[in-house]
């Protein structure tokens, strides 16, 4: 037997797919304005845990043959704030978070909550765990040096405030996990 058989028998325990089927999983994710490379993760991560749901600002459409397997929540009244436009390509900003994430939120009872990053939806994020007790996970991709020093002292005194609450960090690189545990 395969590893990746055993794992699918244990996942298919009677005692961890009760666990499963009263998981909530809310993934908030500002924009998702081409969303295809996520749509694959997204649907197994549904076929594992049902009870998921993506809330987002932007939504870019399904990719073929993605159609009706992941819940989809736009969130109307998000759009992006660019404070300075730079020649570079980096423009400082922020996406907004309508107010309504933090009624989504409370309506869906999420038990985990994956965000992309520090911005104002983890805040949101991190208020309703402060009401429910729901664990907060953030995907971090990274950042490159040079991006990391273009960060204002006012965005690293913001993600400095917000990581010691947040529960989990997963990152793709090295850069990020060192970024996380040696500057935040």
């Amino acid at each position: 037997m395969s590893a990746t058989n055993a794992y699918f028998d244990a996942v298919q325990s009677p005692e961890i797919s009760a666990t499963r089927e009263q998981t909530r999983v809310a993934w908030l994710f500002p924009l998702l304005a081409r969303p295809h490379y996520w749509q694959p993760v997204f649907r197994e991560f549904t076929r594992l845990i049902p009870n998921t749901t993506i809330f987002t600002g932007k939504w870019g459409g399904f990719a073929a043959g993605y159609e009706g397997t992941i819940n989809v929540r736009l969130i109307e009244g998000g759009k992006a704030v660019v404070l300075k436009n730079h020649s570079e390509g980096y423009h400082p900003g922020f996406f907004w978070a309508p107010l309504s994430i933090f009624k989504e939120l409370v309506e869906f009872r999420p038990n985990i909550i994956f965000t992309s990053g520090f911005s104002l939806w983890t805040v949101c994020a991190l208020l309703y765990k402060l009401l429910k007790g729901a664990t907060v996970i953030v995907l971090w991709d990274g950042c490159s040096d040079q991006a990391a020093y273009k960060i204002s002292k006012a965005r690293l005194l913001f993600r400095r405030l917000l990581a010691p609450f947040i529960d989990f960090v997963v990152s793709n690189m090295r850069e990020g996990v060192e970024y996380m545990r040696d500057v935040l």
